[in-house]
C-alpha cells in the first residue's frame, strides 16, 4: 500500500489524524502559535470544501459539482484535500480555545491526582478519542450516503415510464 492510498483510505485518514493529535497533545497544544492554529483551521476548511466539491460517490455513480469540470484530475486533488483534512482535523480541535482550556484543566486534574506523566496519558487518550470520532463520523457518512442512494432509487422507481 502506498502512502497516497493509505491516506485515501478511511482507516488511514483516521489513524494519521489520531497519531498527529497524540503527538500534539504530548508536546502541548498551547505551544502551537496562533498563526499556525489559524492556518490549521483554514486548511481543514479548505480541504473539507474541496473534497466535497470534487469527490465522487462510486456506489451511486454520481459526481460532486466540480468533479466533471476537472475530469481525471479531480481524483488526485480530492485525495490530497481529504488527506489535508484528516491531518488537520484532530490538531485543529486540540488547538482551539476550548481545546486549550480543556487541555490545561485535564493536565492539572491528573497532576493533582498524582499521575507522573500526565502528557503521555493525555496523548494516548487523544489518539483514542480522535480515532473513535473519525470512525463514527465515517460510518455516519456512509449510512447517510446509502440512505440517500436508496431514496434516489425509490424516486426513480416511482417515476412514470414513457414508451
Amino acid at each position: 500500500m502506498t502512502a497516497r492510498s493509505f491516506l485515501r483510505s478511511p482507516a488511514g485518514k483516521n489513524l494519521t489524524s489520531a497519531a498527529i493529535a497524540g503527538v500534539v497533545t504530548y508536546l502541548r497544544p498551547a505551544r502551537v502559535p496562533t498563526w499556525a492554529r489559524r492556518s490549521l483551521l483554514a486548511t481543514n476548511t479548505a480541504g473539507t470544501g474541496t473534497a466535497m466539491l470534487l469527490g465522487t460517490d462510486a456506489k451511486a455513480g454520481s459526481a460532486a459539482p466540480l468533479a466533471g469540470k476537472l475530469g481525471s484530475k479531480a481524483g488526485p486533488v480530492e485525495g490530497v484535500a481529504g488527506a489535508l483534512t484528516a491531518v488537520t482535523a484532530g490538531v485543529g480541535l486540540l488547538t482551539s480555545k476550548p481545546g486549550l482550556k480543556l487541555d490545561a484543566k485535564v493536565e492539572q486534574m491528573l497532576l493533582n491526582r498524582g499521575v507522573r506523566r500526565p502528557r503521555l496519558l493525555m496523548a494516548v487518550g487523544a489518539v483514542g478519542v480522535v480515532y473513535v470520532i473519525g470512525v463514527v463520523t465515517e460510518r455516519a457518512a456512509q449510512a447517510a450516503e446509502k440512505k440517500a442512494a436508496e431514496m434516489q432509487n425509490d424516486e426513480r422507481a416511482q417515476l412514470p415510464r414513457t414508451s
